[in-house]
């Protein structure tokens, strides 16, 4: 994973925020040529691509998914969470109209007009009514008659065919547009906005385009990205002024862009590294032009650079440039239009954190920028400045050959790889898989099967490749499970002649560290002989010889199977192995959230008290302001700065331990109010009281940044111009008591007004 570079520390640093920033550009909205209709993801002609931050995916003519790069939390959907550089296929999902990528989550359209998500699932962004991180895709709950979907960083959203939009997920600063602020795991309808005609989710907002093509925004607004001409959030969609017939819309980190009828760009929010495009870095509330831009036919948002894909093929990238981006060597960032590739039948742009991506009708997809888990393509590597085509998205093959596997399914046997009928002029790469996941190393045409393939299916992925570059990846089919011809000495049960995975044998039991499993032999003939046994994946555990088993810390993440080998009164020997249970961690049921003990204040330590989960549990820390996380603030307690002042602090403790889920808990939140200054305690005059003698204040230590304004007064009345250090009495001042009141600023604090004693004046 990248870290953040020094010259995107003033984008990050905004209100607190060093977590990631997603700008997202969705399918139907923001990546396909104006000149189709609304939804061109639903035709397979264009097919639909989608960066996350941290990975890709794209619909393949056939209507099935590929992803590619980091895989934690599911991203990829191929039901593992190893990370990929090269495009897997999404499980179980066919006729799909488009796709959209958002952090750790994607979404998918199917031509039923239903949606599927997958991934992680904090704040319930999957829409499936939870919060469990799903490996394979799911549906979202009652969402039907669905026409675009825009996947955002914590949150989703979807058109309706009525023309209505819903969304679901986290709903800080009203993201979701219901009214309210309210977390949801399911679908609900956006308020005040109808005859929809494009959505597209940002970070922290959201902005569609009506029938009407009258742009609406809503969400977080503290860069002017709901370009309303204010700074003011809003939980319910808010036109943005300005802009005359806008047809395609993106919602970015902290600005916003639209595609107007005259095949022109306006930008508005935030302009850091010139991302507006107006050849300033001077933030906007409303819209300004991209300058030296014009027929443009489609529009990519990333984290601090933004993309367009003109008619010609050609696409402009501007903005910062420090993971290559935006396709430019050794430059810093660029903010107005450059043109990064050229080719006539690019009909789709997008760009996400560090890295941008565009699609071809001919199938071939390039990526450039960063690649640090393979989300560009064949890595992982660090940077990719010119754009490199994608495997498995390249070229049309006359004659694509469907793999199969020959040989003996037991340990030690040779397996062979045939690749089946292809075009004479391709040579072939292989990889092995068990149970899905690459086996390293086994990257011959065969395979010489192992003690720990046992009970496991393998497969392999064949990659075809063409003299010009052009690549093709497929997939054989599962064999069946491996099992032994003879099994090794120590083996607890006799020899094996006939291997029968059925389901007559079951385990049964709660799937968690410490607790029984039983396992069921199911009915078999009179003097049948039963030897069991145990495996753990497709490994015997040792000792485990009766019907019962207590799992334990090392078989979290593990299969847990019942095997049985039968000898019939015939002297026949045959073995069965139950379907598996995967063991889980517990969850931290008792888990509470830490409470403050002091009013948090500027220049005052806030502390807070965490509560203890579990014997073994270790902790870490985030503080935050308005749900975002302040850089470096990771103990239990934090003092506030100026920034803070009016917005709510809480503190998020997340809880790690071996044999629980890890979990998060975020604590009631408190509005930071302005510090109090006590510096001007011991004020006074110094010097004597008579005429012709000077008059000094006592020095006192204040602020460096303090505004201070000073004002001497006698008998209570302002002598003018008296406003310095030191005020020489006159003749006329004999008599009278003389004052100094002393008022200081400092940001993030009160007003601090201070009198000295009186003096007389002799």
């Amino acid at each position: 994973m990248s870290t953040f570079g020094p010259n995107l520390q003033k984008i990050l640093s905004g209100n607190g925020l060093a977590r990631f920033i997603l700008a997202l550009v969705v399918a139907g909205t923001t990546i396909f040529p104006i000149e189709k209709p609304l939804f061109a993801a639903a035709n397979q002609d264009r097919p639909s691509i989608s960066a996350g931050y941290y990975h890709t995916c794209a619909v393949v003519n056939d209507g099935t998914v590929k992803c590619w790069g980091r895989n934690d939390f599911g991203l990829l959907g191929d039901g593992t969470t190893t990370p990929r550089s090269y495009p897997v296929t999404v499980s179980g999902l066919n006729n799909v109209k488009s796709v959209s990528a958002g952090y750790l989550h994607t979404c998918a359209l199917i031509s039923d007009g239903t949606v599927r998500c997958w991934g992680a699932n904090g704040s319930g962004r999957l829409g499936d009514g939870t919060t469990q991180a799903r490996l394979n895709p799911v549906a979202v709950s009652n969402l039907n008659d669905v026409v675009a979907i825009s996947a955002g960083y914590l949150h989703t959203c979807a058109l309706i065919s009525d023309g209505n939009v819903k969304c679901w997920g986290f709903n800080g600063q009203g993201r979701l547009g219901d009214g309210t602020t309210t977390t949801r795991s399911t679908p609900v309808q956006v308020l005040g906005i109808s005859n929809v005609e494009s959505i597209s989710s940002g970070y922290f907002h959201t902005c569609a385009i009506t029938a009407e093509k009258k742009p609406m925004c809503w969400g977080s607004n503290d860069f002017g990205q709901l370009g309303d001409g204010t700074n003011q959030s809003s939980a319910v969609p808010v036109e943005v002024v300005g802009l005359p017939s806008a047809i395609s819309i993106a919602a970015g980190t902290r600005h916003s862009c639209a595609i107007l009828a005259t095949k022109t760009i306006s930008c508005w929010g935030s302009n850091d590294f010139g991302l507006l495009g107006d050849g300033t870095d001077q933030s906007r509330s409303t819209k300004v032009d991209v300058v030296g831009l014009v027929d443009v036919t489609g529009l990519a948002l990333g984290v601090a650079h933004t993309c367009a894909l003109l008619s010609n093929g050609t696409v402009s990238c501007w903005g910062s440039n420090e993971y290559h981006q935006i396709g430019e060597l050794n430059v810093p960032f660029i903010n107005r239009a450059n043109p990064v590739v050229s080719e006539p039948d690019f009909h789709s742009v997008t760009a996400t954190g560090y890295h941008s991506c565009v699609y071809s009708l001919a199938g071939v997809i390039r990526c450039w920028g960063s690649n640090d888990y393979g989300q560009v393509t064949g890595g992982p590597s660090s940077l990719f400045q010119n754009p490199v085509t994608v495997v498995g998205f390249t070229g049309n093959f006359s004659k694509t050959g469907s793999p199969t596997i020959s040989g003996q399914l037991t340990v030690g046997s040779t397996l062979w790889a045939n690749e089946g009928d292809w075009d004479e002029d391709v040579a072939f790469t292989y990889q092995w898989l068990r149970d899905g996941q690459v086996i390293e190393g086994a990257n011959l045409r065969s395979y010489v099967t192992r003690e720990e393939d046992l009970l496991s299916k393998l497969s392999f992925e064949l990659t075809a490749s063409k003299p010009n570059g052009q690549r093709k990846i497929v997939s054989s089919e599962f064999t069946a499970p491996v099992w032994y011809e003879f099994p090794p000495s120590n083996f607890p049960c006799s020899r094996v002649g006939k291997f029968d995975e059925t389901q007559n044998l079951v385990v049964i039991g709660n799937p968690k560290p410490g607790q029984i499993l039983k396992g069921q032999s199911g009915t078999w003939p009179t003097a049948t002989k039963l030897c069991t046994f145990w495996l753990r994946d497709s490994t015997g555990i040792s000792g485990s010889n009766k019907s019962y088993y207590k799992t334990n810390v090392s078989d979290i993440g593990k299969s847990i199977r019942y095997g049985v080998v039968a000898t019939y009164s015939s002297g026949e020997v045959i073995a069965r192995v139950s379907g598996g249970l995967n063991v889980t961690k517990l969850n931290f049921d008792k888990a509470t959230s830490a409470t403050f003990i002091s009013q948090p204040r500027v220049g005052l330590k806030v502390s807070a008290k965490s509560s203890s989960w579990a014997q073994g549990t270790t902790y870490s820390y985030k503080w935050l302001t308005d749900g975002l996380e302040i850089p470096g603030a990771n103990s239990l307690s934090y003092t506030p700065t100026a920034r803070d002042v009016g917005r709510r602090l809480s503190l998020l403790v997340c809880g790690v331990n071996v044999s629980y889920v890890d979990r998060c808990l975020e604590s009631e939140s408190k509005i930071v109010v302005p510090g109090i200054l006590t510096n001007l305690t011991n004020i006074a005059i110094l010097g004597q009281a008579k005429v012709g003698f000077p008059l000094t204040l006592k020095q006192i230590p204040l602020p460096t940044d303090s505004q201070i304004s000073i004002q001497w007064q006698l008998d209570g009345e302002v002598i003018t111009g008296a406003n310095s250090l030191s005020y020489l009495p006159t003749l006329e001042d004999r008599g009278k008591n003389i004052r100094a009141t002393i008022r200081v600023l400092v940001d993030g604090y009160q007003e601090l007004v201070k009198s000295t004693p009186q003096r007389r004046i002799n």
